[in-house]
């Protein structure tokens, strides 16, 4: 009940839950069941972790008379410390949370409607700074996998604002789909590569914001696999996940949800994560988060290795099976 976002933690075979009443719940992969949650704030929204895994960067969607917050909680202990945002003209709680590296990117609301900045944290001194001054309140975030990219879409507007920030120079390329993105689900590619994002059908582009597919529509959610060339679609309609190869483009499988998927009531429909080790799925939807075991994990190295070495061999010895037949000595 009240759940906002997600965030899988692979190191510790845990999915973190953001709620409205300010817990952290944690629910034990192996166990199959909810462990001690942590309490951290008020009412939590966003939520993305480190890549060494030691800390949970969590939008505070309850903010002060003059500050708000980014609660960076320390996964070990449970503890967490605050960092402060001057709240500009209007500006209120935290909404969206993206991890790129050693950057963390935020979005907060508005009071009404209206443009926040779009800031940024170094986690390596938690110093912030603004990547944007004006982006419309709730703006969505992904980023890529390899934490170089990072791609926004701004609500509340016809003109559809987006576009793609370069995580080390924080340079924009910026764009208009002249459509309402409000609560659109989107998801990059593991390098940055592609983007999906779901408006009438959904689009997959490129990372100079070119379309390079129409797929159909689509609706509850995207994500790609971190590990693999496939994304993930969930298709409310039909309560089903559906894995696509990102280079046809074709469908590799569906997957039933075992009931409804339809959108959360906060972020919309979705959002959608994966795993790490692309193993699991994690979907937002009204009645909780869904986990998919897709077990889309590359095959090791060594098998591969193992599998060229047999067809080499093999071929040896095809060779000189065709030498000795020919042979007169």
């Amino acid at each position: 009940s009240g759940h906002r976002d997600h965030a899988y933690d692979i190191s510790r075979d845990l999915l973190y839950i953001t709620t409205n009443s300010g817990q952290i719940l944690r629910y034990d992969m192996a166990a199959r069941d909810f462990i001690t949650p942590f309490n951290v704030g008020v009412s939590l929204n966003g939520i993305d972790l480190t890549k060494d895994g030691n800390f949970a960067y969590v939008a505070e969607g309850q903010a002060g008379a003059t500050e708000g917050y980014i609660r960076k909680v320390n996964l070990n202990t449970g503890t967490h410390v605050n960092i402060a945002y001057t709240k500009a003209f209007g500006e209120s709680g935290a909404y969206d949370v993206a991890t790129a590296g050693s950057k963390v990117f935020f979005t907060t609301r508005y009071s009404g409607s209206g443009w926040t900045p779009m800031r940024v944290i170094d986690t390596s001194d938690d110093s912030m700074q603004e990547v944007r001054s004006r982006v419309r309140q709730n703006t969505n975030l992904s980023a890529a996998a390899d934490g170089s990219k990072v791609f926004y879409t701004e609500s509340n507007s016809s003109g559809g604002p987006a576009g793609i920030i370069d995580v080390p120079t924080l340079d924009i390329l910026p764009t208009g789909f002249n459509t309402s993105l409000s609560s659109t689900q989107h998801a990059m590619s593991r390098n940055g590569q592609l983007i999906a994002i779901e408006f009438g059908g959904t689009s997959i582009l490129d990372d100079q914001l070119n379309t390079v597919e129409i797929l159909p529509a689509y609706s509850g959610g995207l994500a790609f696999n971190p590990v693999r060339d496939i994304l993930y679609a969930a298709a409310a309609g039909t309560d089903e996940l559906v894995a696509l190869d990102t280079t046809t483009f074709n469908e590799l499988y569906r997957m039933d949800a075992g009931g409804d998927i339809a959108g959360s009531t906060h972020f919309g429909a979705g959002p959608m994560t994966v795993s790490p080790d692309g193993r699991y799925v994690f979907l937002n939807t009204a009645e909780g988060v869904r986990v998919f075991e897709v077990n889309d994990v590359p095959e090791p190295a060594c098998i591969l290795t193992l599998l060229a070495g047999v067809a080499a061999f093999t071929q040896r010895r095809r060779q000189g099976s065709n030498l000795l037949a020919g042979s007169t000595t």
